[in-house]
């Protein structure tokens, strides 16, 4: 059950990106967040953004986030 909420919860949150994102926002992060990855490929069928990724060591995820 809290697998699923959470599950429809980044769904929910990945359909609001068009109203977050707009066409030539750049945008700063760092790590990874999957949620945020389905954020941002939702919002880049509507717009063109640029995303900057800052990397957070010792773990490296920003290259996730970055590919």
């Amino acid at each position: 059950m809290v697998k699923e909420d959470i599950d429809l919860t980044r769904e929910g949150l990945a359909e609001k990106a068009s109203e977050h994102i707009n066409d030539g926002d750049l945008i700063l992060t760092y790590g990874c967040s999957h949620t945020l990855i389905e954020f941002f490929i939702e919002a880049k069928a509507n717009a063109k953004f640029e995303v900057i990724v800052c990397e957070s060591a010792p773990s490296f995820s920003g290259h996730i986030t970055a590919k």
